[in-house]
Order: structure tokens, then C-alpha cells, then sequence
């Protein structure tokens, strides 16, 4: 649930950071005021689901209302964190962001709920250590971005605009769902076993994801409203395309060679099922890691084949729908539907940087 109120979060940040950087101004908004308008629209939303409370907690079999309580206090903490992170990056302060990320996303919230879970808490404390560590990361934010807010610079008026954070939030939604629609329609077509089978293997598989995330966060701020591609950042875009795919080969090699290895150390010994269809998954995911970084780089840029995801899903589910598919057939299925999709995206940014390129060859340097 935390994780699915948390997606439109991640378009916040990008949308910041572009504004940040392409210096968007508006009369009467300081970057302190949107601040505060960003807390004050994290409390009503919260507001929102305390409404529905009850609801929400019967629909996820909760037996007790203090959870999703702590998740609706969390929300404010959550998008004032993704404000602050996006300004950072924008000024280009990954040092700041990858620390807050690391004790507060990471470190103090693992040790945090361990403890509380110990004691006995259970899924309270997990939501407890979830809110401890996001009060802990937006302290810890805005005391780094201290004298950005102070400065003369940033009280000019920022705006982001409506043309930011939209593009940004379907392409968010896009490239998350295309990673979770096979799941979804495991659970839908398979039976319960074998959707949590198939469902443990695409999470193994996913490891492969996590380190291309960063990658995308550092490039993403050098490449904001490039229409024509530079020299240097066609070069990271090759790098970045590099590592991706090195990142991948390495993971799909170690989990292609100990399939059971790794989903019985992962999910112990009921899930050998899972193993059947990771060497698929696991190749499926070396190209999810492509695309991310294709997608995000295309995003920088507002080109509209950052929304390619969106059009894999609808892909995935006409097919699925037209021509049942069977436990290792859905997994062929992401694995063909995932390569067209970095096909796509990939042309699209090959020629733009190959017209860009020719631009600048025939551009006289003045």
C-alpha cells in the first residue's frame, strides 16, 4: 500500500529537478513556499485515506487500524523528502540524497523494524520504522538543502508546472506497472500456487534493477531539456547503456547457473517451482534494466517515448486475454513484449542522437 501511494512521489522528484534546472519561474511561489504547499497537500491526503480508513482496512485483512494510521502520517513526511531530493539533484548534490537514502531508506529502517518486530509488534512496527526513518530523511534533507533554501537564488519563484509532473507521473506509472503486470496476471489466470510461485521468481529476478535505479538519478540531471544530444552526454548515455547491460549479464549469469540456489536461499525450499521460469525472468529483467534507463533518459528529454511501458502493458494484457497463456508462456511473453518495448525506445533515442550529432557537425562553431 506504502509503495503504491509512494509512485506519484518518484514524478514529484523529477518533475522538481527539471524545474530546478531549466530555472522555471512563476511569480509569487518561492521554493520555500512550495515547501510548504508540498506539506500542506501531503496532510490533506492523508486527511483522505483517514476517511476511508475502515474500508481500507477490512479490503487488506488488517485486524488492527494502527498500520495504515502510521502510513497516512508517513505520507507528508514521504513527499516533502521526494521535494527536497529533487531540489538536491537538481543542484546536482547526489552526496547528500544517496546518504539520506541509505540511513533513512535503508540502514535506520531495517534495524528499526527488526527491533520492533522482535518485540512484537508486527506489521505496527514495520510501519512504525517506516515513519521513524522518513522523519528521519526529511531532517536530514533539509538541513543539507539549508542554504539552498536561504539563498537569493532560490528565493526567485519556482514553478512546477503541470507539464512537468504530468509526463513524469504516467511515466513513473508505466514503467512500474510493466514491471508488476506479469504478476498481476499470474494472479489473475494461474491458481494461487502458481501465482506465488510465479510472483517469487519475478521478484528474484528484479534484483538485477536496483543499482540501474541510481545510475538513472545521476544521469537524469545532465540530460533535463536536451533537445539536441552534446558529445558529453552521449557519451554517459553509452556508458550508462553499458553498465546497464553489464549490471544485467552479471546477475542473469550467477541466477541462470543456481536457479534453485537462488530461490531456495530466497524463499525457501516450497518454492522449486519458481526456479523453472527464472533463467526467462532473469533475462526479461537485464532488458527492464535497459529500458529504465532508456525510458528515464527519454523523460529528460519530454520525449514521448518515455510512455512506451504504458503501451507494453496494454500489449500484455490483449495478448494474455486473447491466448491463454500457461506458467512458463507468461514468462516468454514479458521476455518478447520487454524487447520490443527496448527496441522502441532505444531507436527512438538512436536517432535523435544521430540527428543531433549531424546538427552539430554542420552547426559553424562561432
Amino acid at each position: 500500500m506504502a509503495n503504491l501511494i509512494a509512485l506519484p512521489f518518484g514524478a514529484l522528484q523529477f518533475a522538481v529537478t527539471q524545474a530546478v534546472l531549466e530555472n522555471v519561474r512563476d511569480e509569487g511561489l518561492t521554493v520555500v513556499r512550495l515547501l510548504r504547499r508540498t506539506a500542506l497537500v501531503g496532510t490533506s491526503l492523508s486527511l483522505v485515506i483517514l476517511t476511508f480508513l475502515g474500508r481500507i482496512d477490512a479490503y487488506l485483512h488488517l485486524t488492527s487500524p494502527f498500520p495504515m494510521i502510521m502510513v497516512t502520517v508517513w505520507i507528508p513526511f514521504a513527499l516533502l523528502t521526494t521535494f527536497l531530493q529533487g531540489l538536491l539533484i537538481g543542484e546536482f548534490k547526489y552526496y547528500p540524497v544517496a546518504i539520506g537514502t541509505l540511513v533513512g531508506g535503508g540502514l535506520l529502517r531495517l534495524a528499526l523494524g527488526v527491533l520492533l518486530i522482535a518485540v512484537g509488534w508486527g506489521v505496527t512496527g514495520a510501519m512504525a520504522s517506516l515513519l521513524v526513518a522518513q522523519v528521519f530523511s526529511v531532517g536530514y534533507l533539509i538541513y543539507q538543502a539549508r542554504h539552498s533554501l536561504r539563498s537569493a537564488s532560490h528565493q526567485d519563484h519556482l514553478r512546477v508546472g503541470f507539464r512537468h509532473i504530468s509526463m513524469s507521473i504516467f511515466a513513473f506509472a508505466g514503467f512500474t506497472g510493466f514491471t508488476a503486470v506479469d504478476t498481476f496476471l499470474a494472479r489473475h489466470y494461474f491458481t494461487s500456487f502458481n501465482a506465488g510461485q510465479y510472483a517469487a521468481s519475478a521478484i528474484a529476478a528484479h534484483i538485477a534493477l536496483f543499482l540501474p535505479v541510481a545510475l538513472v538519478t545521476v544521469s537524469f540531471p545532465h540530460l533535463v531539456g536536451e533537445k539536441v544530444i552534446s558529445d558529453a552526454s552521449r557519451r554517459l548515455i553509452i556508458r550508462g547503456l553499458l553498465f546497464a547491460l553489464g549490471l544485467g549479464l552479471i546477475v542473469a549469469a550467477a541466477f541462470s547457473a543456481l536457479p534453485t540456489v537462488v530461490t531456495g536461499f530466497l524463499f525457501g525450499s516450497r518454492f522449486s517451482q519458481a526456479a523453472t521460469i527464472l533463467r526467462v525472468l532473469v533475462v526479461q529483467s537485464v532488458g527492464l534494466s535497459i529500458l529504465s534507463f532508456l525510458v528515464f533518459i527519454q523523460l529528460a528529454r519530454r520525449h514521448i517515448s518515455a510512455l512506451v511501458p504504458l503501451v507494453g502493458i496494454g500489449v500484455a494484457v490483449v495478448v494474455a486475454a486473447l491466448h491463454p497463456v500457461s506458467f512458463t508462456g507468461l514468462a516468454w511473453l514479458m521476455l518478447f513484449v520487454t524487447t520490443g518495448a527496448v527496441v522502441v525506445v532505444g531507436v527512438s533515442l538512436g536517432v535523435a542522437m544521430r540527428t543531433s550529432r549531424r546538427l552539430l557537425e554542420t552547426t559553424p562553431v562561432p
